[in-house]
């Protein structure tokens, strides 16, 4: 079996792939430097965002828009989506100390065509800083979001009692590592209970020629492959 077809096997029987080890430690400071930069921005323009993700890396610095037209990253994503891919939008998360993430689903907050996304671990990610979760093969549910009765700031939730418990995926990574995943899986992340550093970026594709209604984050887009 060729490595493309076993990265699209194992993405289309469980909604996400994790690969190890791409970003050298070299890289990975360089890109934690410019999420600093960018953040000591934000705080001098008192756009600063509490929540922890600010959307539009590509658009503010070139080290990300290199970052998403990266072959290491364009190549499985050609594996696992076909041949015409088209960069979408990206942001960084950086997880303060406080609340878990709840199970959703990104394909609700954009909806359209299905979509593809990459997390990019830029510090070590485990259960204690709030790691990703996912539940196996829930891409394929097409599962309902709903929006919750309490305050929050995901605004589209999944309901647990709609999936099996025991095809939830505890995914650390280490800084280096990515996940690809499919925005039909559903997926959370444990709370950052150690408060410290726990910066990823987070970028999404689409199928080039796919329809799909007007983003307004979408400004840095453009053709990677195809």
């Amino acid at each position: 079996m060729s490595l493309n077809n076993d990265y699209k096997n194992r993405f289309d029987e469980d909604g996400f792939l994790i690969l190890r080890g791409i970003l050298g430690a070299g890289e990975i400071h360089k890109y934690q430097q410019v999420i600093e930069v960018l953040l000591e921005e934000l705080r001098q323009e008192g756009a600063y965002p509490p929540s922890g993700v600010f959307v539009g890396l590509s658009i503010r610095k070139e080290l990300f828009r290199q970052l998403h037209r990266d072959p290491r990253i364009v190549d499985v994503l050609e594996a696992i989506m076909g041949p015409k891919v088209e960069f979408w939008s990206d942001k960084v998360v950086f997880k303060p100390a406080g609340e878990a993430t709840p199970w959703h689903h990104d394909w609700s907050y954009w909806q359209g065509s299905n979509k593809y996304s990459v997390t990019i671990a830029f510090d070590d990610m485990t259960p204690e800083n709030g790691c990703l979760r996912f539940v196996r093969g829930s891409h394929k549910l097409n599962l309902p979001s709903h929006r919750p009765l309490e305050a929050h700031s995901f605004g589209n939730q999944v309901d647990a009692s709609l999936f099996d418990e025991a095809n939830v995926v505890d995914a650390p990574m280490a800084a280096g590592d990515m996940t690809f995943f499919h925005d039909l899986a559903v997926h959370s992340s444990f709370s950052n209970a150690l408060g410290t550093q726990r910066r990823t970026a987070n970028l999404t594709y689409r199928i080039t020629d796919a329809e799909d209604p007007p983003y307004e984050s979408a400004t840095a887009r453009e053709v990677v492959r195809g």
